[in-house]
């Protein structure tokens, strides 16, 4: 397999941006921003900042904005990404922005298929996550490993129904992984064209170790590719996923960093 470019990676990086339904999206040359629902685990962030002319002007405009958005709300996540220009984390941090998170981005070429992941345990099993009580059980993984919010009845059956409506079309969905029966991973997984955009990769501590991450990274691999998919993205955590990605085939890319920026 053909490593994929650094111009493609950060192209396909570019065209990743999550807003479900509910949010509030913002968007400007230099910026944009995305209040989420109430359900979501970042409130208020700032995905992009490629700012053309004067960065501190462009980051004065973001902020006025992103006060705007709040509603209650006293921080911006704000991303630099692999593509920003030099000085961004700077400025951030002279604006009094700490670190929150740091993410490797992964890429791996898709073009002759899924890459060898390796023999995996017979004990585990993935599906696609098409039912409420999946839903759920997806959901509580994240709770467990993340600290994501509980889910509501109500967010429950949106989740169930969009992952339906996604794995049908072949547009990936969420996966849950299970151990002897028992649920025990979860992920999710958007086919948008010819980029598969893997997320949110989560084993529960007892289960790891045992092949699930593998598991759930083939499993949605293998749908990308079935539908066109030809290259491989996802941002791994630098000391848990990170490591099994690289094994994995993928390659790293850059580092994106995450600053909370007080508003």
């Amino acid at each position: 397999m053909a490593a994929p470019t650094r111009a493609r990676v950060a192209e396909a990086c570019a065209r990743w941006l999550w807003v479900p339904e509910g949010a509030t999206l913002v968007e400007t040359d230099d910026w944009t921003l995305v209040r989420y629902p109430a359900w979501a685990y970042t409130p208020l962030a700032m995905p992009v900042f490629r700012p053309a002319g004067d960065p501190g002007a462009a980051l004065d405009e973001a902020l006025a904005e992103a006060r705007r958005l709040a509603d209650g709300v006293d921080a911006v996540e704000a991303t630099v990404g692999i593509d920003a220009p030099d000085g961004v984390a700077a400025l951030f941090e002279a604006r009094g922005g700490e670190l929150a998170e740091e993410t490797d981005v992964l890429a791996v070429d898709l073009s002759d298929g899924v890459p060898d992941l390796g023999p995996l345990d017979a004990a585990v099993t993935c599906r696609w996550v098409v039912t409420p009580d999946d839903a759920r059980a997806h959901n509580d993984v994240a709770v467990e490993v993340f600290d994501s919010p509980r889910a509501d009845d109500e967010r429950i059956a949106q989740m169930a129904r969009r992952g339906a409506e996604q794995a049908t079309h072949g547009r990936g969905g969420f996966v849950l992984a299970l151990l002897d029966g028992e649920p025990v991973g979860s992920s999710g997984l958007e086919v948008a064209g010819t980029d598969a955009r893997l997320y949110g990769g989560a084993v529960r501590e007892q289960a790891r170790g045992r092949g699930v991450y593998r598991a759930l990274l083939r499993h949605r691999l293998a749908h990308a590719v079935e539908h066109g998919a030809t290259l491989g993205l996802t941002k791994g955590r630098v000391a848990t996923s990170g490591p099994i990605l690289r094994r994995a085939g993928f390659e790293a890319f850059g580092r994106e960093t995450t600053y909370r920026l007080p508003l």
